[in-house]
């Protein structure tokens, strides 16, 4: 399963070096992050009719068992017309079909990412206090609000 086709949209597996950094810093604000896992990931994108890639997607695997998904990301200009939610379906067949048990992803507690995951499946399983502080330089806002900690999710995919 390497290629999907969606409305105007295909999401295909891309080398990571195909993966745009500004689109994965909409959703990590850290390059040493994004350079650290990056080349150990499997990356799709959604792209559009005319060839330009309007989201995308980072599964990093940890285990034979376990797979996390590190980033997932849509253009602001290609937001709100569901993208996000079929690359989050996307992965999540990606992740069953290579056999993975289960599915991983770490969030801020507050925002729309956190419902919006759990919507899909995804449950809460441990938080990890001041994470935001202690792993990133920059403070990372949402909505006015400062991130410290993270919530952990999962989804079985057996």
């Amino acid at each position: 399963m390497t290629i999907t086709t969606l409305m105007q949209y295909t999401i295909k597996l891309i080398s990571h070096t195909q993966a745009p950094l500004d689109l994965l810093l909409e959703a990590d604000p850290s390059v040493e992050k994004i350079n650290a896992y990056l080349p150990h990931s499997h990356c799709y994108a959604a792209i559009t009719s005319i060839n330009q890639i309007c989201g995308l997607y980072v599964l990093t695997p940890h285990s034979s068992n376990t797979i996390e998904l590190m980033n997932l990301a849509v253009y602001p200009d290609h937001q709100k017309q569901g993208i996000g939610t079929t690359l989050l379906k996307h992965a999540i067949q990606t992740a069953r079909s290579r056999h993975y048990h289960t599915l991983t992803l770490g969030t801020g507690i507050f925002g729309y990412q956190l419902p919006f995951y759990q919507s899909l499946g995804f449950t809460p399983t441990y938080s990890i206090p001041n994470y935001f502080l202690n792993h990133y330089s920059k403070i990372i806002y949402e909505s006015g609000k400062q991130h410290h900690h993270m919530t952990c999710l999962s989804y079985s995919l057996e």
